[in-house]
């Protein structure tokens, strides 16, 4: 549901940039095309796999600590969309 509405976001502040700038600038990577790209693919990848057996996966990352590898996905997602936006205005 996170990574849902992490694309929906994006998507709403590049539509909100542009009703108070006059302009749409669209950079490289886009927030509303590219995650909902990133989000079928996970999707895909979470049918094959199954949903169990791979999200609520535990692993170990460095300076982090143990973590499930659904919640990496979707701070990923999160941090690549803000980006993003916030590169696009610059």
């Amino acid at each position: 549901m996170m990574s849902m509405i992490v694309t929906t976001l994006s998507f709403y502040t590049l539509s909100l940039e542009e009703f108070y700038t006059g302009k749409l600038v669209m950079p490289a990577f886009t927030g509303p095309d590219d995650a909902a790209l990133f989000l079928l693919i996970l999707s895909c990848i979470s049918a094959y796999y199954g949903s169990t057996e791979l999200w609520a996966t535990e692993i170990e990352l460095p300076f982090i600590g143990s973590t499930k590898t659904g919640h990496v996905t979707t701070y990923l997602m999160f941090a690549f969309c803000f980006m993003s936006n916030v590169f696009s205005s610059v």
